[in-house]
């Protein structure tokens, strides 16, 4: 079986220190793959899934055991009015087809950035949910978005996602995966370094964070964050983008990428609709955390404790 010529491992990676961190143990085939996938959605539902489908049949016949899809997947809406037309709750006719692929595919799906109806809030906004299915089918985790973005920038920037987005109150405990424990995020919430904090503390192996970056803000700070997350938490970092919005007259950024444990970016994706495939090797996250175990030396006792994520408690 062939890979894309978009993959990168860190096998063949320049950097000599991400070379380094290969586990030796393992065969290149044994070791668990990752598809990172890029899409330019449009207000279009019914394209945009059979894009995304087409890109998760891809990844399954490189034989990943996940893919990852960015924020917007479903649909890209810019008034509330749109926005209350495309919602839809997560029991829904969408997620279920997705629920059907997985379990057809035998692969499971990271979902960010779906427009989940509120069960008891009906003012036309939505919750910006990430979702997890495993390969049978199943919704193993909902991470609801709780940083919206505000940016009310005189005579540059005017996005206020409060609008049309309700912020959740909760982060969600790592779940485990065939990668190890992921740890569940959406765009913005890659700019707060104690949200991945938290995550890791609780136990994350990988952070993942569905995202739409403009190009002014991506092309400034995308592969930054991306890389001071892996590094900080000594975590790999999914980063599933949308690239340009054609319908919306906006464009987005793109560049999907995966970074491991040391911040080396291990595959990226260019401007383009595709995917690139990642190996997540959990002896590179170990060899990382022996030669500087920073995570270890933190001093809560001086700056302060961040509580870990957990189920909110009902």
């Amino acid at each position: 079986m062939g890979y894309p010529k978009i993959y990168i491992s860190l096998e063949n990676s320049s950097d000599s220190s991400c070379r380094s961190l290969v586990s030796e143990k393992t065969s290149f085939d044994a070791k668990p793959l990752i598809a990172v996938l890029q899409l330019n959605s449009t207000s279009d539902r019914e394209a945009n899934h059979r894009a995304s489908e087409r890109l998760i049949r891809q990844a399954a016949s490189y034989r990943c055991s996940m893919a990852f899809l960015p924020e917007n997947f479903d649909s890209v809406v810019i008034s509330k009015k749109q926005v209350t037309a495309s919602l839809e709750p997560i029991d829904g006719p969408m997620i279920n087809r997705y629920r059907d692929l997985a379990r057809s595919l035998n692969i499971w799906l990271s979902l960010g950035g779906f427009h989940e109806k509120p069960e008891h809030i009906d003012d036309g906004r939505k919750y910006n949910t990430h979702l997890m299915i495993n390969n049978e089918g199943d919704i193993v985790s909902v991470y609801r978005k709780i940083h919206p973005f505000d940016v009310d920038a005189p005579g540059d920037a005017r996005v206020i996602e409060s609008n049309i987005c309700i912020a959740a109150d909760e982060l969600v405990p790592p779940v485990e995966t065939p990668i190890g424990k992921v740890g569940l995020g959406i765009c913005y919430d890659i700019r707060f370094a104690e949200f991945g904090i938290a995550l890791a503390k609780a136990g994350a192996d990988v952070l993942t964070y569905p995202s739409e970056y403009s190009v002014s803000n991506g092309g400034a700070l995308w592969e930054p964050l991306v890389r001071a997350r892996a590094i900080e938490n000594q975590c790999f970092v999914i980063g599933a983008c949308l690239t340009e919005w054609k319908d919306a007259k906006k464009a987005s950024w793109g560049r999907s990428m995966v970074a491991d444990p040391r911040g080396c970016i291990i595959a990226q994706v260019g401007e383009d609709v595709g995917l690139a495939v990642a190996v997540i090797d959990p002896e590179v996250q170990r060899q990382a955390r022996i030669l500087l175990p920073n995570v270890n030396d933190r001093r809560p006792d001086i700056y302060g404790e961040i509580i870990t994520a957990k189920a909110k408690q009902n």
